[in-house]
């Protein structure tokens, strides 16, 4: 069996096994945790899809787009949620084959990913499949993938272009789902090939070049990936600047401001990682990296080299996610550093089994068959055997828990705080669904512009406005989209139903709005 037929089958199995645990994952009580930014995607796929998400330009709806032919809105969301959690399980993967192009890739993504698994609670895996970055990571990483096959042309020139154009694809998709994406691709890609970790022949060399050698310049394979990735980004970024929502500040924070920045986003990967596993990339990196200096001991190059790439990487995208406006708006919060995060866990993994491994050509089949069996256990620990009665029941119980009382009392619309509205809205079209009924719940909060023609009536006298308890954005709603002063219609435990006309015998009670209130804070 060749080498590339070899490679071709771990490949293979590696996607296998990536449906099989996003699917596991997805039949689990994963869906206890959703809140309105994991649900907002599947009334996008029922109601009305746009290319970014609602009311942004930077978060590309791919996914949603791909689950419009499923019309049910919970089969909608196990849809949408198995191809999130595919990319977060093939971006771990992908990232392995990248920087260790050797036959025991495999092993060090399933071992990265074991940990991750095995470290965080339901509720940051539900976290981390909301987010765009493992998207768009996995999209970027499967058209490098892709050029990294053969040499171009070695198979014919029909082949050759349609490769690139598959890679083009790819890399154009992961930067429509989130351009943020470019400052740890393409430190990653330029490290990669300095430190001479692409597959090929060219050896290993501990001492990175400052740029391609001479001969490099003229070889389309070594600069295509960066032709591709800049193309795509600039493409991506114009197409933003001109999205009907433009809601995204591109500006840099004051410098002043950084240094804060830096810290914290430090603090947050330190204590979302584990010491342990940070001090313990380092102290591998620099025995490595002694071993190497001292010509001692060759496989040290390989894992020295890998761990630069890695922890260099994620260096690089936290220094300018620091610098930025939008993410020191947002709190700096850890969700931004995906990237790195998973480049600087895997730094560890990736190291140790280079050390281990390199050289011993027997073990490697072995060593990957194990770590895909424990990665396999550590999904069995912490999501437990693929449930879909488990997933229906957490589905039920934690999703939109008025929504039947909102049918009940008649709702046409739910008003109030973003993260009340949508779970409670989606919640609804459910069981109506269920029904066999064809009419929508509406919600009325942050992010409802893009629909607004479809849930503003003519005239609201036959519109019943359900208010969750103690929703104090409800008021603030109303009066930004300028809905009329409404009447108390019905009580139920945990809301009160509003009308356009009073019902008779019933004492009138005006839910009257400030005509200039505006949802400030939750709208930027």
């Amino acid at each position: 069996m060749t080498p590339g037929s070899e490679e071709r089958i771990r490949l293979i199995a590696v996607l296998v096994l990536t449906g099989v645990l996003s699917v596991w994952m997805d039949l689990s009580p994963l869906h206890r945790f959703h809140d309105s930014d994991s649900l907002v995607p599947v009334l996008m796929s029922l109601q009305r899809w746009t290319p970014f998400y609602w009311e942004q330009n930077r978060y590309g709806m791919l996914i949603p787009l791909l689950a419009v032919p499923v019309r049910g809105p919970y089969h909608n969301l196990l849809v949408q949620v198995a191809l999130r959690l595919c990319a977060v399980v093939l971006s771990f993967f992908l990232v392995a084959r990248a920087v260790v192009p050797r036959p025991y890739w495999p092993a060090v993504g399933a071992a990265t990913l074991g940990l991750y698994v095995a470290g965080r609670g339901l509720f940051a895996h539900c976290f981390l499949q909301m987010q765009p970055y493992p998207q768009a990571l996995a999209l970027g990483l499967a058209g490098v993938t892709i050029l990294d096959g053969p040499p171009l042309g070695s198979r014919g020139a029909v082949r050759a272009i349609v490769r690139v154009a598959m890679a083009a694809l790819l890399i154009g998709l992961a930067f429509w789902v989130s351009l943020s994406l470019i400052v740890w691709l393409l430190t990653f890609l330029w490290l990669r090939q300095v430190l001479s970790l692409e597959p090929g022949p060219d050896g290993w060399r501990f001492w990175p070049r400052l740029w391609p050698l001479p001969g490099d310049l003229v070889d389309v394979r070594r600069i295509l990936p960066f032709a591709l990735v800049i193309l795509a980004f600039g493409t991506s970024v114009l197409t933003a600047k001109n999205a009907q929502w433009s809601s995204t500040d591109w500006g840099v924070a004051g410098a002043a401001t950084w240094p804060h920045a830096w810290a914290t986003l430090v603090r947050h990967a330190v204590t979302f990682l584990g010491p342990p596993l940070v001090i313990g990339s380092c102290v591998v990196l620099v025995g490595a990296g002694a071993f190497t200096l001292g010509r001692r001991w060759p496989r040290a190059r390989l894992a020295a080299s890998a761990g630069l790439c890695l922890l260099g990487a994620a260096a690089v995208e936290l220094l300018v996610l620091g610098t930025s406006s939008w993410v020191y708006l947002n709190d700096l919060s850890i969700r931004f550093l995906w990237c790195g995060l998973l480049a600087l866990g895997m730094s560890l993994p990736a190291m140790a089994l280079i050390l281990v491994l390199e050289g011993r050509e027997r073990w490697h089949g072995g060593v990957n068959v194990a770590a895909c069996l424990v990665l396999l256990l550590a999904v069995l620990t912490r999501f437990g055997l693929p449930s879909p009665a488990a997933a229906r029941a957490a589905f039920d119980r934690h999703v939109g828990p008025a929504a039947e009382a909102i049918l009940t009392a008649g709702g046409t619309h739910v008003i109030g705080s973003y993260w009340r509205v949508w779970p409670a809205v989606l919640r609804a079209n459910e069981i109506l669904w269920e029904k066999g009924e064809h009419r929508q719940v509406w919600g009325i909060t942050t992010r409802s512009r893009p629909t607004q023609d479809l849930w503003q009536p003519r005239s609201w006298a036959a519109g019943r406005v359900a208010v969750l308890h103690n929703d104090a954005m409800a008021a603030t709603a109303m009066g930004f989209y300028r809905v009329p002063p409404l009447f108390l219609a019905a009580e139920a435990p945990g809301l009160r139903v509003y009308a356009g006309t009073p019902p008779a015998g019933a004492p009138v009670v005006s839910f009257q709005m400030p005509a200039g209130a505006m949802l400030r804070g939750i709208h930027r």
